[in-house]
């Protein structure tokens, strides 16, 4: 019986796929053959339940004489790396070592898909991580400001629907977005299978839902000057926003959740397309509002300079310092961005609050 060409494809790529995944690093023959000999001192270990590697097997010799240790004992790195990863990151460094040593024009190379980061305290990508801990703050420190300035019991006199309407969507922005960020600090803390789909994943979210938002922000405005007819029109737009945005990113997390394989670059794109919508949809309510509120350039610029910055990921160069690459300096670079948005919103709430006090809520 002939086997059909879908299956075989499958059959590829199921074989292929630690090919996919490896980098030119860990695909030498020097790395596996130290990786090789560090993993058998783990197997070791751990059959022996010894804290010390032995000296008496060759592989146990030879980690000792190039300064391959995996069993340490730095209670930072104990917690957060296995002897397996901590063979990874040893062996990946003594490579790296030496080649600095042995010539001033070496060439970096990545190793399983991510640049060599020195790390610190047991911090994988130790940069990526204080920026990712710097948004969370702002996000924090903000999303509490905008509640007690505008959600406490002491504004609730005032019933605008714009207000009464940007008040639940900027803090559900808040939230999602320190979500993310957590996300962001574990995954970049240490890269796992598991942090890495919820960095990835909540990232796709909040980008969605920050597009949904910002059309919902939009649209409350319109409705809170609407007829009773026109009003209950919106309010049917508003849903069919929500419902659709909301099935087209679970569309996307469960087929990338599902694939043989993650798709980065699939997931990329998806997730730029989205930030993309940001620009017409700013673009064209800054045109509007121009003359009327003098901040509405800020969510204009916001974004331009997010998709702009985000293109720094194209550059993908090696680590300045060992510690600072194009992800993290993305991460870093757009902690005015977050200052600005948030800038915009409490601005925003003024002005909805001063201007249009007295409109009823539906």
């Amino acid at each position: 019986m002939a086997v059909p060409h879908q299956w075989l494809v499958v059959g590829v790529l199921l074989c292929t796929y630690d090919m996919v995944l490896s980098s030119p690093g860990d695909r030498s023959h020097v790395y596996r053959q130290c990786y090789g000999a560090c993993e058998r001192v783990c197997t070791d270990a751990e059959a022996s339940k010894q804290g010390s590697i032995s000296t008496d097997p060759p592989h146990a010799r030879w980690c000792a004489d190039n300064g391959i240790d995996p069993l340490q004992q730095d209670p930072w790195i104990a917690l957060l790396w296995c002897c397996a990863d901590e063979c990874r990151y040893q062996c990946m460094w003594k490579i790296e070592t030496d080649k600095r040593q042995e010539s001033q024009t070496f060439t970096t190379v990545q190793y399983f898909g991510k640049w060599p980061f020195a790390r610190f305290l047991g911090v994988q990508e130790p940069a990526s991580t204080l920026f990712s801990a710097v948004h969370f703050v702002i996000h924090w420190k903000a999303s509490r400001y905008f509640y007690r300035t505008f959600c406490t019991s002491q504004t609730h006199g005032v019933i605008n629907f714009a207000v009464q309407a940007k008040r639940v969507l900027w803090r559900v922005y808040g939230m999602l977005w320190m979500f993310v960020w957590v996300s962001a600090c574990a995954f970049h803390v240490r890269d796992t299978p598991t942090t890495e789909k919820f960095d990835y994943y909540s990232a796709t979210v909040a980008i969605t839902s920050t597009v949904l938002l910002s059309l919902l922000s939009i649209l409350s405005e319109t409705m809170a000057t609407a007829s009773a007819a026109r009003f209950q029109a919106l309010r049917v737009l508003g849903v069919g926003l929500t419902v659709g945005f909301v099935g087209c990113c679970c569309w996307h997390i469960v087929s990338m959740a599902t694939a043989p394989f993650f798709d980065y670059g699939y997931h990329g794109k998806f997730n730029a397309a989205f930030v993309c919508m940001l620009i017409p949809i700013w673009g064209s309510w800054w045109w509007v509002n121009r003359g009327l509120r003098k901040y509405a350039w800020k969510p204009a610029l916001f974004s331009v300079l997010l998709p702009m910055f985000g293109a720094l990921e194209l550059l993908d160069f090696p680590p300045i310092g060992d510690t600072l690459d194009a992800h993290s300096l993305w991460h870093g670079l757009t902690i005015p961005c977050a200052l600005l948005w948030w800038s915009f919103v409490m601005d925003d709430m003024r002005y909805e609050v001063q201007t249009k006090p007295f409109n009823l809520v539906r």
